[in-house]
């Protein structure tokens, strides 16, 4: 048996065909690969976002609570410093009253000594 030519030329292609359907094998896993990397990568950023928003909820909520607190505080400032200011008007009324009964008192004593 002889080989010829065109034997040569078409074991030449089948051997081609064979390393690129290994090659494309090779490209395939290498892709899948990739597809994995990618899908992990996305869940891997999802849990990390989902823990990141928990976390800006825990804080919101905190911060809530101490503007809350701020708001109690800030309302006792203001009932205090009203009752403050009611004793304080009170106390400027009674030295209005004392003072004009000292000035009539002081009128009178001093009209009967000019007497």
């Amino acid at each position: 048996m002889d080989i010829t030519g065109f034997d040569i030329g078409a074991c030449g292609a089948a051997v081609g065909s064979i390393i690129t359907a290994i090659k494309s094998l090779g490209s395939a896993k290498k892709a899948e690969s990739r597809a994995r990397e990618i899908e992990d990568d996305r869940v891997s950023t999802k849990i990390r976002r989902d823990e990141e928003f928990r976390q800006m909820q825990t804080r919101l909520a905190i911060s809530e609570k101490e503007i809350e607190h701020l708001n109690k505080r800030l309302d006792e400032g203001n009932n205090r410093f009203e009752r403050l200011e009611k004793k304080l008007d009170d106390v400027v009324e009674k030295q209005s009253a004392t003072n004009a009964l000292l000035s009539e008192l002081i009128g009178k004593v001093g009209g009967k000594s000019a007497k």
